[in-house]
């Protein structure tokens, strides 16, 4: 046996021997090791469900998504593995590439007897093995189950074969989809009613992202998993914290030859967040730069009949939010907020029909956002007791700093209330956190904000 067969031998063995083999020019870590061995634990079975937490551009997905399936492919080519993205057009590009690398003389040298078409085929009403931008299937004898790889978007659809493989690779476009209560909520719907579904009891899961937030994707499965269900490798951008596979001393870079710590400590003093969420794994954010660090649930209103509304208009892609809001004076204010209304595209006459639905009283004083003088003229059309928010220069944070000094309490069933408070963030510049909030995430505590600096114009209010 030559060198060459014998390189081949361990690479249809190893999967880094495998990624060294096909792709000569791969630059290995020490990370991209511990994880290749990861794998190689999971494709033999001995780990069903694994979680791969890393930095942006550290490696992971050119081994646990382009290089893996077709290795699993090449070690029984009857395995039918599926792999999510945020869209189809990634998702289109991982198929395209793991094509790519099955074609290669390469994986033939490793792997002969897994093929695929020679031809592009899109449907198998032709009789002939699929290959196309969503599905190829490995060619094999007539009568035995072809495997296949399936690659969709979040809001593909997994019809057909069971899959025994299921692969997500960042189900989130970025941070503002992971900050976005609906879009969260669609990457949950899409991982229980689409990619469970198609799952049997001998399945394996692979899930591979950055965090973004605590109620992500993966931080949601882990929260209602059993303990140890989940493998998780994780890897900090730089060390901060104990890790028993992780041989670095503190504050060394997980990668220092491709980024450097300079580099990820450079992104850090652009914006904290990002750093300890996508680069640290920790999706927490860090309290300093929060609008409003600091609130607690409360079950109910002090006095039900004290309470009014504010609200603030959106309509195509902003959410139009409006909460129900109670004040209580004392050594220090108390503010009470319950979201009634968070949902686009919604016409003046279609908020005062949601409120008369949760049988809100809609004579109830209400603050509103009074850039739109007609809405509000309209609500009161509709019946509705509704005032425009008094505005002028430096209003934003007079506010802001009123509602700090405040003791924020949010009743259940204020999803997006609570979403918008762990998101809404003051800009850092040059590692500097600014008094300028970043104008998003804040459509809920806009309407908070009205509703507390703007109480005062309804007289018979009680405070």
């Amino acid at each position: 046996m030559d060198l060459n067969q014998l390189k081949a031998e361990l690479a249809r063995r190893h999967f880094q021997d495998f990624v060294a083999y096909t792709k000569p020019d791969y630059r290995f870590n020490w990370h991209h090791i511990h994880l290749c061995k990861t794998l190689d634990d999971f494709v033999e079975g001995k780990i069903k469900k694994l979680m791969v937490f890393m930095p942006p551009q550290h490696g992971k997905s050119e081994l646990t998504t382009r290089r893996l399936p077709p290795f699993i492919l090449g070690k029984d080519k009857h395995k039918r593995i599926a792999v999510v993205s945020y869209a189809a057009t990634p998702a289109s590009l991982f198929n395209r590439d793991m094509q790519r690398i099955i074609d290669e003389e390469k994986y033939n040298e490793v792997f002969p007897n897994t093929y695929l078409n020679s031809s592009n085929v899109v449907s198998s009403a032709k009789g002939s093995f699929l290959r196309n931008s969503e599905v190829f299937e490995v060619m094999c004898e007539s009568g035995k189950t072809p495997g296949f790889v399936k690659t969709i978007g979040i809001d593909g659809a997994l019809t057909g074969s069971p899959v025994d493989v299921g692969i997500i690779d960042d189900p989130y476009k970025g941070r503002d989809e992971a900050l976005s209560k609906n879009m969260n909520e669609a990457v949950w719907s899409m991982y229980v009613n689409v990619f469970l579904m198609r799952l049997h009891n001998r399945s394996q899961q692979l899930l591979v992202m950055t965090r973004w937030q605590e109620d992500d994707l993966a931080g949601r499965i882990l929260k209602k998993a059993k303990p140890g269900e989940w493998k998780v490798v994780m890897f900090q951008a730089i060390k901060e914290r104990d890790n028993l596979d992780d041989p670095r001393a503190m504050g060394e870079a997980l990668w220092e030859d491709e980024h450097s710590k300079e580099e990820i400590l450079q992104i850090k003093s652009l914006s904290r967040v990002t750093f300890d969420a996508s680069y640290q794994q920790e999706p927490k954010p860090p309290k300093e730069v929060l609008v409003y660090p600091d609130w607690k649930r409360a079950k109910a209103f002090p006095d039900p009949q004290a309470t009014f509304l504010c609200g603030d208009f959106g309509y195509s892609n902003d959410p139009t939010a409006v909460l129900e809001m109670q004040v209580v004076k004392g050594p220090r204010t108390k503010v009470y907020v319950k979201e009634l209304v968070y949902n686009t595209r919604l016409s003046n006459k279609m908020i005062v029909e949601a409120l008369r639905v949760l049988k809100v009283n809609i004579k109830k004083f209400s603050v509103w956002d009074s850039e739109d003088p007609k809405s509000i003229k309209d609500l009161n059309t509709l019946g509705m007791n509704a005032k425009g928010a008094v505005k002028g220069p430096g209003s934003l944070n007079l506010g802001i700093n009123e509602l700090r000094d405040c003791d924020i309490y949010v009743l259940p069933n204020s999803p997006n209330v609570e979403a918008e408070l762990l998101a809404y963030q003051f800009r850092v510049i040059g590692g500097t956190i600014t008094n300028e909030p970043i104008d998003k995430h804040n459509h809920a505590l806009d309407a908070m904000r009205y509703g507390y600096t703007n109480r005062h114009l309804n007289g018979k209010l009680r405070i």
